[in-house]
């Protein structure tokens, strides 16, 4: 089921982007996969994505930022028994 939330996410897919750029020196090689995000910091990439990946490893709002820029949320549960599922984020479109 997709969110009825919405973000904006570009300084979140900015803050990914530049993760996958500088992580170990630029020698970083895992492509695809997601990034995490938690408070505005990227904090690791794991090549399993939502919502293949369980939720219940990451704290509820965390964000998961795929390559392409696709956005999941952790939702429900607490800290340390993790998220319950990860939702689709729609990101809502600016006007023209």
């Amino acid at each position: 089921m997709l969110s009825k939330k919405t973000f904006n996410l570009a300084a979140k897919r900015r803050t990914a982007a530049a993760w996958r750029k500088n992580f170990d020196n630029g020698r970083f090689d895992g492509q695809g996969g997601v990034v995490f995000i938690y408070q505005g910091k990227a904090y690791g990439w794991s090549s399993e994505t939502p919502p293949t990946r369980t939720a219940n490893t990451e704290c509820p709002n965390v964000f998961a930022i795929e390559e392409d820029g696709t956005a999941w949320l952790a939702v429900g549960g607490d800290d340390y028994n993790g998220a319950e599922k990860w939702e689709l984020i729609l990101e809502k479109p600016l006007a023209a």
